[in-house]
């Protein structure tokens, strides 16, 4: 049986320190990984660097945008509240046994409470 493992990455500092460990699950054959991107990867002033993760062979099996400007409690508060429903509806989807968080920035606390209310 092959499990599948979903990894929440917002930004290039916490997929640079998780890039080895998900190059290993992707070479598992009894492990199917998707990422799911969101935060800063897929922001254009932040140099769209979900493109790091695809030159990588890594795949990015979801996006869930999110507005981050300008930057106070109440953006970062509705942008918790936009990806917690994103990455919902993305776990819906892809039914991951397995779901990697790495850090303490919005992006992971939203795929935590996804995760375990997905179970």
């Amino acid at each position: 049986m092959t499990r599948r493992v979903c990894y929440v990455s917002g930004t290039r500092a916490d997929f640079g320190l998780m890039a080895n460990t998900l190059a290993e699950i992707n070479r598992r054959v009894d492990l199917s990984l998707g990422i799911v991107a969101t935060g800063m990867h897929l922001s254009d002033r932040f140099g769209r660097t979900e493109s790091q993760i695809e030159a990588a062979g890594l795949p990015i099996v979801a996006r869930v945008p999110v507005v981050l400007e300008p930057t106070t409690g109440l953006t970062t508060a509705r942008a918790i509240g936009t990806m917690v429903s994103g990455f919902a509806e993305a776990f819906d989807k892809l039914q991951p046994q397995i779901v990697l968080l790495l850090g303490d920035r919005g992006e992971m606390l939203a795929g935590a409470i996804a995760a375990l209310h997905l179970n």
